[in-house]
């Protein structure tokens, strides 16, 4: 299971990209100005997850936590799924004691101080001019 650090508890995260051609997903914490109480943010906290079968999220959300799930989780998206969906790519994300599922193969967290508009899910060929 993936660990997020403390620090990241009171980020506001948002679903930013998902491809369903490469199975990718983007959740990310975007770097920001100081606002009202809400600090600068220099950089971008970015969830990358791969081989994404299915998520139930919602958009915008503050803090980050994971969490295995519980059974009842387990029946429930298996009842969506089918049977043959691999339990242990079920990861739960925790927000605000809300628990959201997500099936996917492997997470990776990355900071960076990207554009808003760049992104690290693959997109090389997405774009590319013809011939």
């Amino acid at each position: 299971m993936i660990r997020i650090p403390p620090e990241y508890a009171n980020h506001r995260f948002q679903l930013w990209q998902y491809q369903v051609s490469h199975s990718e997903m983007l959740i990310r914490s975007p770097k920001s100005p100081a606002f009202g109480k809400e600090p600068e943010r220099g950089t971008n906290v970015d969830l990358v997850g791969v081989g994404v079968e299915y998520l139930a999220v919602p958009r915008a959300f503050r803090g980050l936590a994971f969490a295995g799930p519980t059974p009842e989780e387990v029946e429930q998206v298996a009842g969506i799924l089918g049977t043959g969906f691999r339990q242990q790519d079920l990861h739960i994300l925790v927000s605000e004691g809300r628990r959201f599922p997500i099936v996917a193969a492997a997470f990776k967290l990355v900071e960076n101080d990207w554009d808003l508009f760049e992104t690290p899910l693959l997109t090389l060929f997405q774009f590319r001019p013809k011939p």
